[in-house]
């Protein structure tokens, strides 16, 4: 079961703009906190209704967790996480939203 308490506003987000039809769409991300011990949120902020994929993987490249894909409505997301299972290191998210690929790197301690 994973502690809700842990999942709380992060003002530091990894943010990508593009722009798509003459309109700008603005996708955020961020994993809190960063580094983490065993359990963290993944924040996602949607400016427009989108697919989301998303996908963990280690230093060397190898797939760790993938996520099942997603359509979002706009708004912002709040995703809790349980990393305990995977091994202390370094790791990347990667997180696709429609034509926007974010990838962000965080910092596994156990």
């Amino acid at each position: 079961i994973y502690d809700r308490h842990v999942c709380y506003r992060n003002k530091n987000l990894f943010n990508i703009n593009e722009k798509n039809e003459g309109k700008r769409k603005h996708t955020t991300s961020s994993i809190f906190p960063n580094p983490l011990i065993g359990k963290g949120c993944i924040y996602l902020n949607l400016d427009t209704n989108v697919p989301i994929n998303a996908a963990i993987y280690n230093a060397q490249g190898r797939l760790i967790a993938k996520f099942q894909s997603l359509v979002l409505a706009k708004g912002k997301y709040e995703f809790p996480f349980d990393f305990s299972y995977i091994s202390a290191g370094v790791y990347f998210i990667e997180i696709i939203s429609g034509n926007v690929k974010l990838i962000q790197k965080f910092v596994l301690l156990k």
